[in-house]
């Protein structure tokens, strides 16, 4: 910690991290790997990302702050972690995270009804070989389903589900948008966010099989225009304006 830095602590579990002097509580609960809910992605106008201070003095409340959170709810040290900062010369902060205010992790069916269906075109095996795989993977807004399929076989092996790691930036699409188009190190934090998650859980389905990265063939992804081209890299601003056109309508 030095001059210019804050401790933050996140209570239950105590998680903690190190912000800038002028970054607030949203950012250190991302840097300590908390989700708090943010269906505004951090804007300051859905009031979910409520937070209780413990310790340390903190900033007065903003106008929003006070629009949002009643008058008890302030006197109560309550305050809102996407406006609320460290007072200067505040040095350490202890924070309470209610229930309500926490995204807990949810449990994902992927399973469902199987269809026979012949490989199109064929692949040849060579003898002996591993068989190739293939990665089929559903980007949702809020949730990304993975499906490992055998390409000799035609079967699916492996599935799994998991939330998109881009939900603490904004529940809703509209919200990932505005986050997104802030900057292009926005746009590249939630693209790296999803190609780690996808990487990670693709590395978990591996080790099941006993399969090694270079025995996956081909990767496909679908999701919605937004989940698209933040996947891809492709300006989003547009998409949260009429008439809504993306930056190409093709498959990449």
């Amino acid at each position: 910690m030095t001059e210019d830095t804050v401790t933050v602590t996140f209570q239950p579990g105590g998680f903690e991290a190190e912000i800038s002097r002028d970054g607030n509580f949203m950012e250190a609960s991302r840097l300590a790997g908390v989700s708090l809910e943010s269906q505004c992605g951090g804007a300051g106008t859905c009031g979910r990302c409520r937070v209780v201070v413990i310790s340390g003095e903190v900033a007065e409340p903003t106008e929003s702050e006070k629009k949002l959170l009643t008058t008890t709810e302030l006197a109560h040290g309550f305050r809102l972690a996407c406006l609320a900062s460290a007072a200067p010369g505040e040095h350490r902060v202890e924070l309470y995270m209610p229930p309500v205010s926490i995204v807990h992790e949810q449990k994902f069916q992927v399973e469902g009804l199987t269809l026979e269906s012949a490989l199109d075109p064929p692949v040849e095996i060579i003898e002996g070989a591993v068989p190739p795989h293939g990665l089929a993977v559903d980007l949702g807004t809020s949730k990304v389903a993975m499906f490992l399929v055998n390409f000799k076989s035609g079967k699916t092996e492996e599935s799994i589900g998991f939330m998109n790691p881009q939900f603490p930036y904004g529940e809703d699409v509209i919200s990932r948008i505005g986050y997104a188009g802030g900057g292009t190190d926005e746009a590249k934090l939630l693209r790296d966010l999803v190609v780690d998650g996808i990487n990670e859980h693709l590395e978990e389905m591996l080790v099941d099989r006993a399969l090694a990265p270079e025995d996956v063939a081909g990767v496909t992804v679908v999701g919605n225009t937004a989940m698209h081209h933040l996947l891809l890299g492709l300006p989003v601003r547009q998409l949260g304006a009429s008439p809504f056109e993306p930056a190409t309508r093709d498959a990449i």
